[in-house]
């Protein structure tokens, strides 16, 4: 078992951080995880992924219970299908992205937990999808009248210069009317007003009765921000942006180097063997 005071949930970021370069879990950080998940703490993966990207992952790690996925919009088991919380835009909100992303050059999809619905598909899009596990999206004549469905985020593929300058508009339209996050340079993404991995951990941790000052988590991008400075204890990988690493107590190695083995040591250090496998850890950002 874990020592007092360890911490007793871990959320762990997936795509440049828990996974490696190859998109797979390194041997020694699964090694890692399965020994904590026996000592006792309750691991959640929280990804900007619908739920069939996390699918694979989830079985290989044995995680049948509950999962932050689409950046915090749902929680839910992709394994099981069981839903914990789900947060939806209203049609009109929907709608006001599409009108948004296409004044400002993006191209709009609307994301659903069984995938996203995009007008068009083109080479640049389908491309993200392939390193995910994601299905492609389903191509509709009229997203807005998809609007009408609730779906629950909104995705804005940014073409290559303008992602700063997408962002930064979505950041001022949206201002008190959405959550605006991105994972990546390629994207900004909108979610209903409150939603973000941040109140997805915390509600979770509020349903297994954990405090969260037993809660850590480890992320490396702009959508990470919130879960990591909710966390009682958080890391943050050394390729993420500034203001990331400056939202985390740690910052570690990068998921090329298995960072997060060099977080998971400083976090459970009653861990012995694992802190021995880790090496000596940074602990300052």
């Amino acid at each position: 078992m874990i020592a007092s005071g360890e911490p007793r949930l871990l959320a762990l970021d997936l795509d440049g951080t828990l996974l490696g370069p190859d998109g797979d879990v390194p041997p020694r950080t699964r090694a890692a995880i399965e020994r904590l998940r026996a000592g006792g703490v309750h691991v959640v993966l929280a990804s900007g992924r619908v739920p069939a990207g996390m699918l694979r992952l989830c079985q290989e790690l044995g995680l049948d219970d509950y999962q932050i996925t689409m950046q915090g919009a749902l929680i839910v088991s992709p394994l099981t299908g069981s839903v914990l919380a789900a947060w939806r835009l209203e049609p009109a909100e929907a709608r006001a992205h599409i009108v948004f992303a296409r004044q400002a050059g993006a191209v709009p999809l609307l994301c659903f937990a069984e995938g996203f619905r995009s007008e068009v598909l083109i080479p640049e899009i389908a491309a993200l999808f392939a390193p995910f596990d994601e299905p492609l999206p389903l191509i509709v004549p009229d997203l807005l009248l998809v609007a009408a469905e609730r779906p629950i985020k909104t995705f804005l593929y940014t073409p290559p210069g303008t992602h700063e300058q997408i962002w930064a508009a979505a950041l001022e339209a949206f201002a008190g009317r959405a959550t605006v996050t991105s994972g990546d340079e390629h994207s900004v993404e909108l979610l209903p007003l409150g939603a973000s991995k941040g109140e997805a951990l915390r509600t979770l941790a509020a349903h297994l009765g954990i405090p969260l000052a037993e809660v850590a988590a480890i992320g490396d991008a702009r959508n990470d921000i919130a879960m990591l400075r909710l966390a009682g204890r958080s890391a943050a990988m050394a390729q993420a942006r500034p203001e990331v690493r400056e939202a985390a107590d740690l910052v570690v190695p990068s998921n090329s180097d298995e960072g997060v083995l060099q977080a998971l040591a400083w976090f459970y250090p009653s861990l012995a063997l694992l802190a021995a496998a880790a090496g000596p850890v940074a602990r300052e950002p």
